[in-house]
């Protein structure tokens, strides 16, 4: 009996000690998540003080624009060199808006991506898209206008070398055209803005690789919400700095521009004609 009383006497305690390493190992983890959530909350606040100065920033430069603009308009008989200066003040102007608007598209992407994981939307460690995967087109029966890469057109914002890169492709349909989402994801950004990328909707497929629709007629989508392949998630239209009706559409892979031409499945837009019109 003393002997069954010992070995039971061992085996509780032994219960008891992997309970009490199975406890401690749940508070680590628990500490943990905490700990992480925390650094996500204050990440975000971060993000959403950056993006609040983007938006000041860009409302300002679009003031002055327009008093120059106004300047210009009311220039008569002026020597061409101060016309000329106005002129390229304007540009330099305009040009800043364009890159402060991707800007602030860039940080509202990390913000909206961060906000998924906070609430549970997305799972993070999920692997990028690999090559082999295939989005559908955004916008079917439409045109090709731009292509993705360098160009001369001056409102293109600037990368690496090129003082002007078109980050995405443009596609032309009539306008107030549903805009579909090009696979499933999540909502990671709604933004209205008469200046950039104008109305623009932001989807998070996989951690680090998103879709961008921009120079919407609206959304019609809110931030958050789950969208599937082919679900419209706005209307072309003519929003921002856009030379006519036409949809913007971005991929990009961890922070990274990517061609999405590489990426759409079978063509259903028709190819540009030789002279393109940028936008």
């Amino acid at each position: 009996a003393g002997e069954r009383a010992h070995s039971l006497q061992v085996r509780l305690e032994a219960d008891l000690a992997r309970q009490s390493a199975d406890r401690q190992a749940r508070q680590t983890d628990l500490r943990r998540a905490a700990s992480t959530r925390r650094e996500l909350e204050t990440s975000l606040r971060s993000l959403d003080d950056i993006i609040r100065g983007q938006v000041m920033v860009i409302d300002e430069l679009q003031s002055v624009i327009a008093r120059i603009r106004q300047a210009l308009s009311g220039l008569h008989d002026q020597p061409p060199a101060v016309i000329a200066t106005l002129t390229q003040l304007l540009e330099h102007l305009q040009q800043s808006v364009v890159l402060r608007s991707y800007q602030l598209a860039v940080h509202q992407v990390r913000a909206g991506a961060g906000l998924a994981l906070s609430e549970g939307s997305l799972m993070s460690g999920r692997a990028v898209l690999p090559i082999g995967i295939k989005f559908g087109w955004p916008l079917p029966d439409s045109t090709v206008t731009q292509g993705f890469g360098p160009t001369d057109f001056w409102l293109a914002p600037p990368l690496g070398a090129f003082p002007h890169y078109h980050t995405g492709v443009d596609l032309a349909a009539p306008e107030a055209s549903p805009v579909l989402a090009a696979a499933d994801g999540i909502v990671a950004s709604v933004t209205r803005s008469s200046v950039g990328y104008g109305n623009y909707v932001i989807v998070e497929h996989e951690p680090g690789v998103v879709t961008l629709y921009a120079h919407l007629l609206d959304a019609a989508v809110s931030a958050g919400d789950k969208v599937t392949r082919g679900q419209p998630v706005g209307f072309e239209g003519s929003t921002g700095f856009s030379t006519g009706a036409h949809l913007h559409f971005e991929l990009r892979v961890n922070d990274q521009f990517v061609d999405p031409m590489q990426y759409l499945a079978t063509p259903t837009a028709r190819p540009a004609p030789t002279e393109s019109a940028p936008g």
